[in-house]
């Protein structure tokens, strides 16, 4: 089930890519960098339930947008709705809502009656069948998930300053993605290449309050901040995009960066103590 939720989700992340770009070599490209993930080929796949969530999650992201694209409201009632399953799976579907709630905001500003009203409504849709299920937990097992937040909480309690969970976690998550990244940035500051519509501008806007949850998350994990990934990727590809007719040219990039991801756990964790580098810099 998890390799099928795997490949859709790839599909998606590739068509939201090639609808934000307009460009089938750079989404190709970027969609490597998700496909390819260590996040992705480690926990996806697998006995666990996040790559449910982690699907649903990129059906929201692109339902919303196809609505930012065409102000057609049926996008957003889609999206509430996947919201609705994946949040079944893992909490990373409900990061989703975030997104609707954004471009909801931004698209209804002038409208308070319609923003509400549709807030509700797909507020409604989202979290009435997770609702549902606590209610019948705390009932049957008196349980809530407070209980999950607080255990969870206590066994993150002994772990490393947050700075070097940071570090650890981002690093492993992007690894040489981040030379794509850092170019992202530069081609953004120097407003060189890509130039964002206001569509664009608010889905990333959308895109990047939907992952500040985690930060409040006890646990600093690659499974956890796995979903600020296609935020990454998005960046990346503005680099990609800026070099578009010469895209082949980051091939040895992107085959160091798969290398390194599927080598991740047997390798190079073994073999580099972050713990000592961060020790020694900060003394």
């Amino acid at each position: 089930m998890n390799i099928v939720f795997y490949v859709i989700a790839n599909l998606f992340f590739y068509k939201l890519l090639e609808e934000f770009f307009e460009s089938r070599k750079v989404a190709f490209g970027s969609a490597i960098l998700l496909a390819a993930n260590y996040a992705m080929i480690t926990f996806g796949p697998t006995y666990l339930m996040d790559m449910g969530g982690w699907m649903f999650y990129f059906i929201t992201i692109f339902l919303v947008f196809r609505f930012l694209k065409t102000e057609k409201i049926k996008y957003l009632l889609w999206g509430s709705l996947a919201i609705s399953v994946g949040g079944l799976f893992k909490e990373y579907g409900y990061l989703g809502f975030i997104t609707i709630l954004i471009a909801l905001i931004i698209t209804y500003k002038s409208n308070v009656k319609k923003l509400i009203k549709y807030s509700l409504l797909f507020g409604g849709f989202a979290i009435l069948p997770t609702v549902l299920v606590h209610i019948s937990m705390y009932i049957n097992y008196n349980y809530s998930y407070l209980d999950w937040f607080s255990f969870t909480k206590s066994l993150f309690a002994g772990s490393p300053t947050k700075l070097l969970s940071y570090i650890k976690v981002f690093g492993s998550l992007f690894t040489f993605g981040w030379f794509l990244f850092l170019g992202g940035i530069y081609s953004l500051i120097k407003k060189s290449g890509t130039k964002f519509n206001s569509q664009q501008i608010t889905f990333l806007i959308a895109l990047f309050l939907s992952i500040t949850p985690i930060f409040l998350w006890p646990g600093i994990t690659q499974r956890i901040f796995f979903v600020s990934v296609p935020l990454l990727i998005l960046i990346s590809s503005v680099f990609l995009k800026k070099y578009e007719s010469r895209i082949y040219y980051f091939a040895p990039l992107f085959i160091i960066y798969i290398l390194a991801n599927f080598t991740m756990d047997k390798y190079i964790l073994p073999l580099i103590n972050i713990d000592y580098f961060i020790q020694v810099f900060f003394k």
